[in-house]
């Protein structure tokens, strides 16, 4: 698994203010730790929670499931762009879209209520009997 910090360049990367040779600087974790500390909790609220444990260090290891690993770089590329006075590449806009929506999409299922259709086909059947056609 990469760091907070590992995730926050390839952010800054997406977007241009980190060339590809370029190490992130101490400041830069800092400020992008702070906003997506802050994405993860407005995806939480949402209902889209993907394991994240808010961190203060930006060396600590970020854990998360893999399938959720592009829409945190790209979504949190998308955030930095403002704090960075830069638009958002459009390549990076529609990586940011399409890996938020198959999150959001993942999410809805996971967390849809199991319904025993046996049961439910029953129950129809009993009161169409019962009320009649």
């Amino acid at each position: 698994m990469a760091s907070y910090s590992d995730t926050i360049a390839d952010s800054l990367h997406l977007i241009g203010v980190l060339a590809e040779t370029d190490s992130i600087s101490a400041e830069q974790a800092a400020d992008g730790l702070v906003t997506l500390n802050d994405l993860m909790a407005a995806w939480e609220n949402l209902g889209i929670n993907v394991g994240h444990v808010p961190s203060a260090t930006p060396s600590d290891t970020m854990v998360y499931p893999a399938n959720a690993r592009l829409a945190i770089k790209a979504g949190l590329a998308m955030a930095l762009c403002a704090d960075y006075g830069r638009s958002p590449p459009p390549i990076v806009v529609a990586m940011a879209s399409s890996a938020f929506s198959h999150l959001a999409a993942q999410s809805v299922y996971q967390n849809a209520p199991i319904t025993n259709l046996d049961t439910l086909s029953a129950q129809r059947s009993v009161s169409f009997i019962e009320s009649g056609p």
